[in-house]
């Protein structure tokens, strides 16, 4: 407990100094009007900002394939942008004019717009700062993430795969004016490390997008774990993963983890029947990673003797798996996860939750959080049939403090928000709040906000892959 709170002290630091914050090699720091630069996850800022971009690298567009990005404006002016849509290897971009009220979202359907293959998508917006989520279809599957907030030189996927029936698209998306030379290196329980063992001196072009066939690039595997490195340039990296396997099945999409981190945390995990869950820790470092990955029940188990902390060691350019529904006495329901790492080496790490329901099998792939906030924002949300049903959504909280916090979940709307509800959530208990109350006519796109730092999921209850994180405001 007292290295947790140690490790929250130093994440406060950094939300609330605008200085230089290193974590693990990579580098964040104000941004300046114009400029585009790495940041450890997807984010908004307190601070008033006349410009916003954001860039959604993976977008499918084929027959059977759909590709959305949600714009939020929850400000009290109307703002204006453009949308400018790159294909696949393709040079020649499609540019969408949009306007957004104030507490409000607009819907721009990026594979109508731009139809082909695989599109990458940069939103850009003038006087203030939106918030932007992409939904992926593929299939009967639908995925909703955030996009990126900003470009880097290194990303990496924990979760992955290149075996049959599986399909594995990587989209490599470089949004600046001048070409880059990326390798993809990959991690397999077979081969180990293999520098470019997806692609080796990759050529992505100024202001175009790379898709790259990891099926036809790396050997075949169950699991394939990779990080893409750029050489010279930053770019923004997402995954189309789709499983139809006896073991598996789904679509895994989203964009990639920028750098690595030393702590992580996940405000939702359940152990359920029909349901799997591990977190795959992904070192690519050249020193071996020793970590804690503790477990915070909602409910406390009934076995006192049950690990809760469990230690996980990960040697150089590995991966190593934990499989959490298998610990012994772990009590059924809602659960959150913190990953730290107690020698100082940083990581990747995503949750993998696989479900098994009466009608669908469910998959979803989401990666720590390496900070906390007091405010998030999940721009895409479900309505309910009638107004008077819980909506299809539920928000994850996490109270990584050693105090109670009062967290208030409240739907953007013209003017400012409306709280749908406001719940007390007690130190290392996972908390879950089912909205009700809203129009089956609405986009439900929520601002949370706590007075001391939350993690913060969502989880969609019938979708084929039900968790994301949420976007802090840091």
């Amino acid at each position: 407990m007292k290295r947790r709170l140690a490790v929250l002290a130093l994440v406060l630091v950094a939300l609330l100094i605008p200085a230089v914050v290193d974590r693990g090699g990579t580098t964040a720091h104000a941004v300046q009007f114009g400029e585009m630069l790495h940041e450890p996850l997807p984010f908004g800022r307190v601070s008033e900002r006349i410009s916003s971009t954001w860039f959604c690298p993976a977008l499918p567009a084929r027959t059977g394939e759909k590709g959305t990005v949600r714009v939020l404006n929850p400000g009290i002016g109307d703002l204006t942008g453009t949308v400018t849509i790159w294909e696949n290897e393709r040079p020649e971009p499609t540019k969408v004019a949009i306007t957004v009220p104030a507490g409000s979202s607009k819907l721009v359907d990026v594979s109508a717009a731009n139809p082909g293959d695989v599109n990458a998508a940069m939103v850009e917006m003038i006087g203030g700062e939106v918030y932007v989520e992409s939904t992926v279809k593929v299939g009967a599957s639908t995925v909703a993430a955030s996009c990126a907030s900003s470009v880097a030189s290194t990303w990496s996927f924990a979760e992955g795969s290149t075996d049959l029936n599986t399909t594995y698209r990587l989209a490599i998306f470089n949004p600046l004016p001048g070409d880059t030379v990326v390798d993809v290196d990959t991690i397999t329980d077979d081969d180990g490390f293999t520098a470019g063992g997806a692609g080796k001196g990759v050529v992505v072009e100024g202001q175009s997008l790379r898709v790259i066939n990891v099926n036809e690039q790396a050997r075949r595997a169950g699991r394939v774990s990779l990080t893409v490195r750029s050489r010279g340039g930053n770019v923004v990296v997402g995954r189309l993963l789709t499983l139809n396997t006896s073991a598996r099945q789904g679509l895994i999409a989203g964009v990639a983890t920028a750098g690595d981190s030393s702590s992580l945390w996940w405000a939702g995990g359940d152990i359920a029947t029909g349901a799997s869950e591990q977190v795959l820790v992904m070192n690519a470092n050249e020193d071996r990673a020793e970590l804690d990955l503790s477990i915070y029940p909602a409910t406390p188990p009934s076995d006192p003797a049950t690990q809760l902390v469990r230690q996980v060691s990960v040697p150089p350019q590995s991966v190593v798996s934990v499989d959490i529904s298998g610990i012994a006495g772990l009590p059924a329901g809602a659960h959150s996860l913190e990953l730290e790492s107690t020698n100082g080496v940083p990581v990747v790490a995503e949750r993998v939750i696989d479900e098994k329901t009466k009608t669908a099998r469910r998959i979803s792939a989401v990666a720590g959080s390496p900070v906390v906030a007091q405010r998030w924002y999940l721009v895409e949300g479900a309505a309910t049939t009638p107004a008077s049903a819980v909506a299809d959504e539920e928000v994850a909280v996490m109270n990584p403090t050693s105090t109670p916090v009062k967290v208030s979940v409240r739907q953007v709307v013209p003017g400012g928000s409306r709280v749908l509800s406001e719940v007390d959530v007690a130190p290392g208990v996972p908390a879950r709040i089912k909205l009700s109350g809203v129009s089956a006519t609405e986009v439900v796109s929520l601002f949370i906000r706590a007075d001391t730092p939350i993690v913060v999921e969502r989880r969609r209850l019938t979708t084929n892959a039900p968790w994301s994180l949420a976007i802090p405001v840091l």
